[in-house]
């Protein structure tokens, strides 16, 4: 069942991903993904951002989340070099530690993206 929160989170993923020329049939989706780890992946074929539906993180994490889908995006690499770090930054990616919490597994998870210190 789709909640009321997700609904305007997926509004407001779509319109920020939609705000970049380059990325304009670029859509965004929840999907619970099967590496439980994973906050949100970003798939180059399928011009889609994902984020995962199994994970419970405030809004915050969740915009995190979504800019550092956005700068793999726009770079157009799966890698955290120096341009895409750059890139993120510039958006506003923060790097912080997130926490967020698996309904399948009931475990607190703690993600931080190691290359992009």
């Amino acid at each position: 069942m789709i909640t009321t929160q997700e609904k305007k989170l997926k509004k407001l993923a779509k319109n920020a991903i939609k705000s970049f020329k380059n990325l304009k049939d670029w859509k965004f989706s929840f999907k619970n993904l099967r590496n439980k780890k994973h906050l949100g992946v970003c798939e180059f074929e399928l011009k889609k951002i994902i984020i995962n539906r199994s994970m419970y993180f405030n809004v915050y994490t969740f915009i995190q989340i979504l800019i550092h889908e956005i700068a793999h995006a726009i770079t157009n690499q799966s890698s955290h070099n120096k341009i895409w770090i750059k890139n993120a930054k510039d958006l506003g990616y923060e790097n912080d530690t997130y926490i967020a919490f698996c309904k399948k597994t009931k475990y607190f998870y703690q993600g931080i993206c190691l290359d992009a210190i």
